[in-house]
């Protein structure tokens, strides 16, 4: 029986399913550590396992790409006398990437250049590429080049851009072994994880209270005040509370109707310790926001006198 032989998804040229690659422009990029990979496809879908890399701090994702230049190097090509052409090598593959990025961001992605990466690409289409390796797993592509320039300062036709210029390993690695996936969830609410600040009130009774904000390092209040963002949404799983014997204590918490970002923790035999907020999961944001991974220091509660 005759059968279509997708481009795609068989050896040999044979006949094209699509009219063009799906592939679109950029949106996101997510670097991550060197050695870091899924298991296989499945896993290259699955939403909690991305969250849960996030989480631990083995994705980073950079979303709300503004602009790309291809800064891919010529091939090496050697032409003779009588106009025949010699190839020699392929060239590099990179980019540029232009981010508008608030100043803390700027800040805290500039202590992530110049360091080594893999890194996957995301597009408006809703694909995330990555390379397919002979194991079955799936990582991101190697770079040999990954430095984050100064922020532009802003014109009257521009805001002021972040741009980030990577340059990959090998020209021929997403060439040979290339995948990708279009997943049922939006790659565009993957989020890093935000350090948040704590405070909290003494223990009395079981039960202390909690306030959460995000602090901008790089903003201030017209009267020269430290700005505070109250930090909503937290679930229980977010809280880490360890009792004054060293152990996990399970609590309860009930977020404030009348004080955004503050919670009521009600635990079972705590008098002291120390509470820490952790990013085990996303914190449930409106329809139209991503949600949002937290994390804060950890910080010593104390017994009420």
């Amino acid at each position: 029986m005759a059968e279509l032989l997708c481009l795609n998804q068989r050896d040999g040229v044979g006949v094209p399913c699509e009219n063009i690659t799906p592939l679109t422009v950029l949106r996101s990029i997510f670097l991550t550590r060197p050695g870091f990979s899924f298991d296989d496809s499945a896993d290259f879908a699955d939403k909690d396992i991305w969250d849960a890399a996030i989480a631990a701090k083995d994705i980073l994702p950079l979303q709300n790409i503004k602009g790309f230049e291809n800064q891919k190097v010529e091939d090496g090509l050697h032409t003779t006398d009588t106009g025949d052409k010699i190839f020699l090598w392929d060239g590099m593959r990179g980019g540029q990437l232009k981010f508008v990025l608030t100043l803390d961001q700027h800040k805290i992605l500039k202590r992530y250049s110049d360091q080594n990466y893999l890194m996957f690409k995301g597009d408006r289409g809703n694909n995330i590429a990555g390379v397919l390796n002979d194991d079955g797993t799936i990582s991101g592509v190697e770079l040999s080049y990954f430095h984050v320039k100064d922020q532009t300062e802003a014109t009257a036709t521009e805001p002021p851009f972040t741009p980030v210029e990577y340059q990959e390993v090998d020209p021929g690695e997403y060439n040979v072994k290339g995948c990708y996936v279009n997943p049922t969830w939006r790659i565009k609410n993957l989020t890093p994880v935000t350090k948040i600040v704590i405070t909290s009130s003494t223990v009395a009774t079981f039960i202390f209270t909690v306030t959460a904000a995000y602090v901008p390092a790089s903003k201030f209040t017209p009267a020269g005040a430290a700005v505070s963002i109250p930090c909503t949404g937290l679930l229980e799983d977010n809280f880490k509370v360890i009792d004054q014997g060293g152990d996990s204590e399970p609590v309860t918490v009930v977020e404030s109707t009348v004080t955004p970002g503050t919670y009521v923790v009600t635990g079972t035999n705590i008098t002291s310790g120390t509470c820490q907020i952790v990013a085990t999961g996303p914190v449930a944001g409106p329809p139209v926001v991503p949600a949002i991974l937290f994390e804060s220091a950890e910080i010593t509660l104390t017994a009420a006198v």
